[in-house]
Parts: structure tokens; sequence; C-alpha cells
């Protein structure tokens, strides 16, 4: 079920491969700013091509059905009637139609990964001289650390 890709992207770059700088800046990094060969990209689908067996589910066929996910439900993506009745949902762009087990997504609202601590996988801490804080410092610390925790164990 997860293979398709992985063969397309082989047989391709079998016909077609040659030396290319890698687009994204991370692998620019990893690869010494040089060219990346086809052989490298192609052992990676080949080890992709090993374990994505083993990541489909067995047993519940209601974890491979279709499903449709919106992966950005906002307030102001949904219309709501003065009945309090949902009418439509807006800004579908990145939606997508896949088995359920590849449908989960962290929240926007659970999501901390811009902050540097979270970023990091680091336990958060609340600040020392948090008491010396006012009312108002000392909430956004709270909630900083709430949000940190959050993401942390999530």
């Amino acid at each position: 079920m997860l293979s398709a890709g992985a063969k397309k992207e082989t047989l391709y770059l079998e016909r077609f491969g040659r030396p290319l700088f890698p687009m994204d800046r991370m692998r620019r990094e990893t690869f010494n700013l040089e060219k990346q060969l086809p052989s490298v990209h192609l052992d990676s689908l080949q080890k992709d091509s090993q374990i994505s067996k083993h990541l489909v589910p067995r047993g519940d066929s209601n974890l491979s059905r279709p499903t449709i996910r919106h992966p950005d439900l906002r307030p102001s993506n949904i219309f709501v009637s003065d009945d309090f009745e949902i009418t439509s949902l807006i800004d579908w762009r990145h939606s997508a139609i896949l088995p359920l087990f590849l449908q989960s997504g962290i929240p926007n609202d659970l999501d901390n990964s811009r902050d540097s601590v979270s970023k990091a996988l680091e336990t958060s801490a609340l600040p020392r001289e948090i008491a010396e804080l006012n009312e108002d410092e000392e909430s956004q610390q709270l909630q900083l650390f709430a949000k940190r925790q959050l993401h942390h164990f999530t």
C-alpha cells in the first residue's frame, strides 16, 4: 500500500537519474553542498520499501479505509447559521484523502514546535524567579510552561 511512490521514484531514477544538488536546505548541509548521486537516493528508497510493509496496521480494516481530513479546522473556516448549525467549511487546500491511519496530525492548538525549548525536546521548567513576576508575566510564564509540557508529552 505504501510502496507505490517508492517504486515509481526508483524506476524514474534508474532511467533518468543524474547527480543533483539537494534542494532542501538541511540536505545541502548533509551532503556538504555537493551533488547527490542517484545511488544515495536509491539506497534510501530500498530501505523505505523494506520497512513500509510493516507500517500498515493489520487486523482492523477501519484503519485502512479512505478518510478525508481537513487539516485547518479553526473558527474562521467554519460557517455557522443563526441556529448554530454548521453550514459550510472553507479552506480545503491542504486536505487529503488517505487511509485513516495516515491522517493523524498534531492539532494547531497543541503544536508548539516553533518554541526553541519545545523544538529541542527539552523538559521545560518554570523560571526560578516566577514568584517575583507581576500577575500578567506570571500568567504568561505558566501558559508557556503548559504549552511546553503538552508538546513534550504528546
